[in-house]
């Protein structure tokens, strides 16, 4: 039915304490990432922000994660694909920490929620665990939007717009932004399969203001908001 949660499920998890060498090379991993936790679930996009909200709670790294689409049977969507991740910590307790955070944000935080009354149409909406001085920067850059003609859309009527039960009210025509000059760019190189928030905010302390990465790498949505906020370019190649 129209608004109602379409949660995700973990279909499996695994905890490797003590990875072979043989696995360690396949995965590229470092030598301090000794543990592995593996997990699926039925639904991709969950998926990659539960992986990326882990390497927040636990000291682990996604190193890989792929979907599985085709009409994947466990799938909690029409749209969704299944998904297997990979977290590599130093130490076992660490890789279970990582696993846990991610099965709570699939089954307890994350989800879509449906646009219609045979939920055939969904979007996707979850409660963000940012810090606060993010919040900050956001509502600079929304001042800034707003300044520039875009109109913001108060949180508690998002679903009347989405669902088209409300009229967009006209923007507001405002003076064009300055132009500031552009400042020479500093390049940072990653060649991981699924770019993180821990990632490009790891840039960002090596004050990049340009991250090359390969072209079929996976960026989840907080690495991309975190570089939206701080300038930051992603190139792919």
């Amino acid at each position: 039915m129209k608004r109602d949660p379409l949660p995700a499920h973990v279909l499996a998890t695994r905890l490797i304490p003590n990875v072979s060498p043989d696995m360690a090379k396949e995965f590229g991993l470092t030598p301090d990432q000794k543990s592995l936790a593996l997990i699926t679930a039925d639904c991709d996009d969950v998926t990659y922000t539960a992986l990326d909200e882990a390497t927040k709670k636990a000291d682990c790294k996604v190193v890989y994660a792929k979907s599985f689409y085709g009409g994947a049977a466990n799938a909690n969507t029409a749209l969704a694909g299944e998904i297997i991740g990979i977290l590599a910590a130093p130490n076992p307790a660490e890789a279970k920490a990582g696993l846990e955070a991610a099965v709570d944000m699939i089954e307890n935080v994350c989800h879509f929620v449906s646009a219609n009354d045979d939920d055939s149409i969904c979007y996707y909406r979850y409660a963000t665990t940012a810090p606060a001085p993010y919040y900050a920067m956001l509502q600079e850059k929304l001042a800034l939007l707003e300044e520039s003609g875009v109109v913001i859309c108060p949180q508690e009527e998002l679903e009347d717009y989405i669902l088209n039960e409300k009229k967009v009210p006209a923007c507001k025509q405002e003076k064009p932004a300055e132009v500031k000059p552009v400042a020479a760019q500093k390049e940072y190189r990653l060649t991981k399969r699924v770019i993180t928030e821990r990632d490009v905010s790891e840039a960002c302390t090596a004050k990049a203001t340009c991250i090359r990465i390969p072209a079929n790498s996976i960026v989840t949505d907080l690495a991309k908001d975190f570089a939206r906020s701080r300038d930051i370019s992603l190139i792919r190649e």
